[in-house]
């Protein structure tokens, strides 16, 4: 009963906001013969709450196209910041920013930069201008790419050589793994690469939900390590590696919501998760309005209660 009610409430409200209106301007003589005459002036009560229903309708109807399941209170936790969003997890305030990550990420800032990359650190990642990692390193440092490259095997060979296991001729390391730079080549910049994607024979590059939970985790004990207070990064797994932006960013949130509420860590102040937007015509991976709710979502359902 109660179903079939909640299918015809949109009707029931519509119907009654309908008659409501016609009340206010007209005066029913007998009902009988449908004797109707216009009675003027316009009767303030029924007419208000005509509107009202009318209004109650158009909201049942639209209600299921916003579906991610919140209450309107949750959406107040976030707040606007610049042209983004952002929310506190525990110590942390998380934003979700819109542009690229070359924008939110200058030289003397102090953040530290993350950048997704495969599991073979290979230089393949650093050449490629279409992915986060290239575009952002071919950026910085236009005119010396291979020296980047060189201080990338240099940190394998010095920090993860003993955890590699190979996969026919290829050295791949677990996902999570970081490889950390600080101020490389004499810039003040602070820079990680972090393990996130596959590169999959016949496949291509894949990246799977549980990969960007990994990888926040080494960025997590990355940032814990070295004391660091800021990470700037963009989506996860969400270009190359074929995973959904709306997916990418809901895993990030529910990974951070976590890691944030841990003990450890407490001196991180700030993450900016930046979605992809190419400039102020292009339209975002990800859309604002989804980008606010998955958002709340994270900052109502995956933020541990103390």
């Amino acid at each position: 009963m109660w179903s079939y009610l909640k299918l015809r409430v949109k009707a029931v409200f519509a119907l009654a906001g309908v008659l409501c209106v016609l009340l206010s301007m007209f005066t029913v003589q007998d009902i009988a013969k449908l004797q109707i005459t216009y009675s003027p002036p316009v009767k303030v009560e029924p007419l208000a709450a005509g509107v009202v229903f009318i209004l109650l309708a158009i909201a049942w109807a639209v209600a299921p196209s916003l579906s991610v399941p919140l209450t309107w209170t949750a959406m107040f936790h976030v707040k606007g910041c610049g042209e983004g969003f952002a929310a506190s997890f525990a110590h942390a305030v998380v934003q979700v920013r819109f542009g690229v990550i070359q924008d939110f990420a200058g030289p003397g800032s102090g953040d530290l930069v993350a950048l997704p990359a495969n599991d073979c650190f290979d230089d393949q990642c650093i050449h490629d201008t279409r992915s986060a990692l290239g575009a952002f390193v071919n950026h910085m440092f236009p005119s010396k790419v291979h020296e980047v490259c060189d201080l990338a095997q240099k940190q394998i060979r010095a920090t993860l050589q003993k955890d590699a296991h190979k996969d026919g001729r290829q050295a791949r390391y677990e996902k999570g793994s970081t490889l950390y730079f600080d101020h490389p080549l004499g810039t003040n910049i602070r820079m990680a690469f972090v393990a996130t994607t596959t590169v999959m024979e016949r496949e291509g590059i894949r990246c799977q939900g549980e990969d960007v939970f990994a990888a926040v985790k080494g960025l997590h004990r990355l940032m814990n390590e070295h004391r660091l207070e800021n990470l700037v990064l963009p989506l996860l797994g969400s270009g190359h590696g074929g995973l959904r932006a709306q997916v990418s960013l809901l895993c990030m949130l529910t990974a951070f919501a976590e890691r944030l509420s841990e003990p450890s860590g407490r001196h991180i102040k700030l993450v900016r998760i930046v979605v992809f937007q190419r400039d102020n015509a292009s339209r975002p991976d990800i859309t604002r309005w989804q980008s606010r709710r998955l958002l709340a979502f994270a900052k109502k359902y995956c933020e541990p209660k103390g």
